[in-house]
């Protein structure tokens, strides 16, 4: 089972916006998936154990307007999608 966090925004902006930021951490960009959300199409994908990190950096910056998901997934499969924190 593959897990990890996927972080989705409301506009391609603040997608734009975060996509520097997150990519020190290891932070790819990816399609929202379909389970999660319609909301811009963009998300960024990283490891669950950088999670708190980012949430950290993206408020440092003030990238709002995302939430970010807890997603285990096995093969094409999304066995869970729970909300792990979303901006204030």
């Amino acid at each position: 089972m593959i897990r990890y966090a996927l972080v989705a925004f409301d506009s391609t902006h603040q997608a734009l916006a975060a996509e520097p930021i997150l990519a020190a951490i290891g932070g790819r960009v990816c399609p929202v998936l379909r389970e999660i959300s319609a909301s811009c199409g963009m998300a960024i994908r990283l490891d669950m154990s950088k999670a708190d990190t980012a949430c950290d950096m993206l408020s440092r910056r003030g990238v709002t307007a995302w939430a970010m998901y807890e997603i285990a997934q096995s093969g094409y499969a999304i066995i869970s999608s729970n909300v792990y924190r979303r901006a204030d």
